[in-house]
C-alpha cells in the first residue's frame, strides 16, 4: 500500500519539479474515515487533503509535499523535514491545503489566509479570482470564499511555513464536502477534478497579475 493511502504508516510523500517555483503542501493528510492523527499537537486529521494537493500539483505541474498520518505538527516549526524540504525548494509561492469540519465556519465556506496582515491583499486577491470561477459554475455556486484575515476564523497566525516572508503563501481551509465523498469517505467527491481545475487556474492567474 502506498504511504498516501495508508491508514497507519506515517511519513512524507514528496515530488520535486525543478522548473516550477510553486509548492503545494498538505501537512495533516489522512485518508477519508481516519479522523485522528498520532500527533498530540494536532490530533484532528485533514481528511483527503493529500489527494487534493497531489492532483493540484499535477494539474499546474509543480512540486508537492504531503504529511501522512503525521506524528508531529509539520507546519508549526522550521525544525522538521517538511519545512526543510520547502526551504530547499525555495518557492515563489507555497500553498497549503487544509480541511475544517464545518462546525465553526459553516460547511460551504472556504477560508484563505496568508497568516499575516501585511500580506492580506494577496489572499484577498486570490479569493476573488477563485470566487469568480466558482460563481460562474452552477455546480459550486453555494460555496462562500473569504480571503480577508479580518473576516476568517482559520487565520494560520501560528503557522510557521505560511508566515515565513521568504515566499508568498496561501493557507486554504476546505470544508468536508470538497474533500470527502459522502458515499465512500476514502474517495474525493466525483466533481473534484472540476474543482481542482478551477483552483489551479486561479493560482496561475494570480501569478500572472
Amino acid at each position: 500500500m502506498k504511504l498516501l493511502d495508508s491508514s497507519t504508516r506515517s511519513g512524507l510523500v514528496k515530488l520535486r519539479r525543478k522548473a516550477s517555483k510553486i509548492v503545494i503542501g498538505a501537512p495533516h493528510h489522512a485518508i477519508g474515515g481516519i479522523k485522528n492523527l498520532p500527533c498530540p499537537e494536532h490530533q484532528v486529521s485533514d481528511e483527503n487533503t493529500g489527494y487534493i494537493a497531489k492532483d493540484l500539483a499535477n494539474y499546474i505541474n509543480c512540486s508537492y509535499i504531503v504529511g501522512c498520518n503525521a506524528k508531529i505538527d509539520y507546519n508549526k516549526s522550521s525544525d522538521n523535514s517538511y519545512y526543510k524540504y520547502i526551504e530547499e525548494l525555495a518557492p515563489k509561492l507555497l500553498i497549503e491545503i487544509h480541511g475544517h469540519g464545518g462546525k465553526k465556519v459553516g460547511n460551504k465556506r472556504i477560508e484563505i489566509s496568508c497568516g499575516r496582515i501585511d500580506n492580506n491583499e494577496f489572499s484577498i486577491k486570490f479569493a476573488t479570482l477563485l470566487s469568480d470561477k466558482i460563481n460562474a459554475n452552477l455546480n459550486f455556486q453555494e460555496i462562500e470564499i473569504e480571503g480577508d484575515l479580518n473576516k476568517i476564523y482559520y487565520k494560520a497566525s501560528k503557522t510557521f511555513s505560511i508566515k515565513n516572508k521568504n515566499w508568498d503563501s496561501l493557507h486554504i481551509e476546505f470544508p468536508p464536502f470538497i474533500r470527502v465523498d459522502h458515499s465512500n469517505q476514502k474517495l474525493l467527491p466525483e466533481y473534484h477534478k472540476e474543482f481542482v481545475a478551477m483552483l489551479g487556474d486561479s493560482i496561475l492567474d494570480l501569478l500572472e497579475k
